[in-house]
């Protein structure tokens, strides 16, 4: 799913350096930025426009860059990812929920179980919710994180501020962590069985614990993801410069996708064609 990130963040700055213009964004369709139907490409030399343009473009393009790019791919990455590896979590859930000694707590015994009381389909139980929940999560970290990495690095001392990106992951994940714990605990459930649908899974959650109980786990969540994240977010900027890389030659280490983004956002400042 990281990699599925990076791509999308990347595409349209291997368009840029490749033709010379810089086409509409790559999510432009789906995020609808007040891009609007106009042509969809806009030289860099538009950049050279008044002080005012200039000023709009930069600051459209920074919050595209750190906030909209972020939420939208992040969302679609963390899906794409959830839908593929959701049969094997199901599988491992049935597994750590299944009694001492029972079969299903081998893999074989795990598949043939889900396969005997829900057939193909039970590999799947719970990915609505799950894939749902967790997507937003997915948008809301990325989208902190992007921000958060942003506000540290300029308010950091010097000395911090190679370390800026990892109080800005911390903060994401624990942002990010009071929609993805919900959706963990409503997926587990109903992949263990305990409930049979995703309404009386919600109903029971609240009448066991009350609106709290929708956190059951929180602190021991926080415990596990805020190391992996951080580790997670190190390595998805570390791909995402590695891949601008690849794509655009030596110029990826010098064309930033600021720099696209506000030469995009530059037509609407312009009010040019």
């Amino acid at each position: 799913a990281i990699y599925v990130l990076c791509i999308m963040h990347s595409i349209d700055a291997a368009s840029a350096i490749s033709t010379g213009h810089v086409p509409r964004p790559f999510l432009a369709s789906i995020v609808n930025v007040g891009i609007g139907h106009r042509k969809q490409s806009i030289t860099l030399s538009r950049l050279s426009g008044g002080a005012d343009n200039k000023q709009k473009a930069k600051q459209d393009g920074d919050l595209y860059s750190t906030f909209v790019v972020p939420l939208v791919a992040g969302g679609v990455a963390t899906a794409i990812g959830d839908l593929s590896v959701h049969p094997l979590d199901t599988i491992k859930t049935v597994q750590q929920a299944a009694l001492a000694g029972s079969s299903k707590t081998t893999f074989i015994g795990a598949c043939s179980a889900i396969m005997r009381e829900n057939g193909p389909s039970g590999f799947y139980k719970g990915v609505g919710p799950y894939v749902l929940l967790d997507g937003l999560a997915g948008c809301v970290k990325f989208a902190a994180y992007e921000t958060f990495k942003k506000v540290a690095h300029r308010k950091s001392p010097e000395w911090l501020k190679p370390y800026s990106h990892f109080f800005a992951a911390a903060l994401a994940i624990f942002v990010c962590s009071f929609v993805l714990v919900p959706g963990e605990l409503v997926k587990q459930k109903m992949q263990a069985g305990i409930y049979p649908s995703l309404w009386s899974t919600l109903v029971g959650i609240a009448r066991s614990g009350g609106a709290l109980g929708f956190l059951t786990g929180w602190g021991a969540t926080m415990v596990r993801d805020v190391p992996y994240t951080v580790l997670e977010l190190g390595l998805y900027d570390s791909a995402k410069r590695l891949i601008r890389q690849l794509i655009l030659g030596p110029a990826g280490s010098e064309v930033t996708m600021e720099l696209v983004r506000a030469a995009a956002a530059a037509r609407e400042a312009a009010g040019g064609p």
